[in-house]
């Protein structure tokens, strides 16, 4: 994850060194960084106990709903009228950088003096837990001890996306609003877990391997951006801004599963799919800028 973050970096630093020099002969103020804070709510049908493990049943907790504060560092880069290029990184309470957000806006068309329309494409990433995903087979193997590994079960689960979406932006004197709706791929990064199992008071083993498959679904993604600016000085700019961001699809998690009993000679292995339901994701952070 950390070549994901210091990719966004150098994301922002090619689009400074591209357009810097006709941005500041302009004699605007091309740079903001931002700092934000707020809430992340994520909601995920759960779904009733079956043969075969949901890994979403257990997002967060697994009780269907979570809620998250989110600190946000941001940068934004606007070389001219028609571009803006966006990157920002987010963090929990651990203070840890896990998400990264990169962003370009192409200004299209004025509708009139305040008025205009555009195009944004983005590329995401954030994270989120799988917290006891072993309860499973803890509640449903009884005939064996479901989880030999005695320690919390925990993995983090990461949802990459890209959207693009029409826009639409009021931008006074000193307020800019802007709202945009659209569609996007989202998938969740694959990764493998081992569960291994024994018979109580007796020899036999078995191991149940979990390897989940990398298959982007379509989504849709709507956000809201306005900001304030309330002093202009002669060498910066300061303000305030808000956001909300909206992802909303229907989702699962599918995965290959290898059961071995005894020996390797036993595998049994097939492709499990969960059904689809409901998953959504919603952001809403503010905070203070500065412009230079």
């Amino acid at each position: 994850m950390k070549n994901l973050i210091h990719t966004g970096y150098l994301i922002a630093l090619i689009f400074t060194g591209i357009f810097s020099a006709g941005a500041q002969s302009a004699g605007t103020r091309p740079f903001r960084l931002d700092m934000q804070f707020g809430g992340r709510m994520i909601h995920r049908e759960l779904q009733p106990l079956t043969e075969n493990l949901d890994f979403l049943n257990y997002l967060n907790g697994g009780n269907g709903n979570s809620a998250f504060g989110v600190l946000r560092l941001g940068f934004s880069f606007t070389p001219n009228d028609r571009w803006t290029f966006d990157a920002g990184l987010g963090m929990f309470s651990d203070l840890f950088s896990s998400q990264l957000n990169v962003q370009a806006t192409r200004n299209i068309k004025a509708i009139s003096s305040s008025w205009g329309w555009g195009m944004m494409a983005g590329f995401e990433i954030y994270p989120q837990y799988l917290d006891e995903y072993n309860q499973f087979h803890i509640q449903k193997d009884v005939d064996m001890i479901g989880d030999l590994d005695k320690n919390y079960r925990q993995h983090t689960l990461y949802d990459l996306g890209i959207s693009l979406r029409p826009f639409l932006c009021y931008t006074g004197e000193k307020l800019i609003f802007s709202f945009s709706t659209g569609a996007g791929l989202n998938a969740f990064k694959p990764f493998e877990v081992l569960i291994v199992q024994k018979k109580p008071l007796g020899n036999l083993r078995r191991e149940i391997s979990y390897e989940t498959d990398f298959k982007p679904v379509l989504t849709s993604h709507s956000g809201a951006e306005f900001s304030y600016t309330f002093y202009r000085g002669e060498a910066v700019s300061l303000g305030i801004l808000a956001k909300a961001e909206v992802l909303f699809g229907f989702r699962n998690l599918t995965y290959t599963r290898t059961i071995l009993t005894w020996t390797a000679d036993n595998a049994h292995c097939e492709t499990i799919y969960p059904d689809k339901t409901i998953y959504s994701k919603a952001d809403i952070t503010g905070g203070v800028f500065v412009k230079f």
